[in-house]
């Protein structure tokens, strides 16, 4: 078997599925964990500091500058979505630790 390089790796199946739809079940799985978890941190009183957003804002715009502008209009990339799913991660990140800390459990 020769090595797949290029769009034909998404066409492999296995199990029945192709690799495609399985990373694309993985990435819709991994945005609904995100979305639970950060809707359970608003619940529950946590949140991000001004100092954290405008960092998290910042770093975003340097982001996105970095992204070919063709790849941008195709997949929507604005500065508000990109921002926004920094803002979530980092709010995921910051529950985490918070129970990592009170597990005693350091993380990485």
């Amino acid at each position: 078997m020769r090595p797949l390089l290029g769009d034909e790796v998404w066409d492999i199946v296995q199990n029945g599925r192709s690799v495609e739809d399985e990373l694309k079940s993985d990435i819709i799985e991994e945005i609904a964990r995100l979305k639970v978890i950060v809707n359970q941190a608003k619940s529950e009183g946590y949140s991000l500091t001004t100092e954290e957003e405008e960092g998290i804002k910042r770093t975003a715009k340097e982001q996105l500058k970095g992204i070919d502008p063709m790849l941008k209009a195709k997949y929507y990339l604005d500065e508000e979505l990109i921002t926004g799913i920094y803002l979530e991660n980092y709010l995921a990140d910051k529950v985490f630790d918070g129970f990592s800390s009170e597990a005693g459990v350091k993380r990485g």
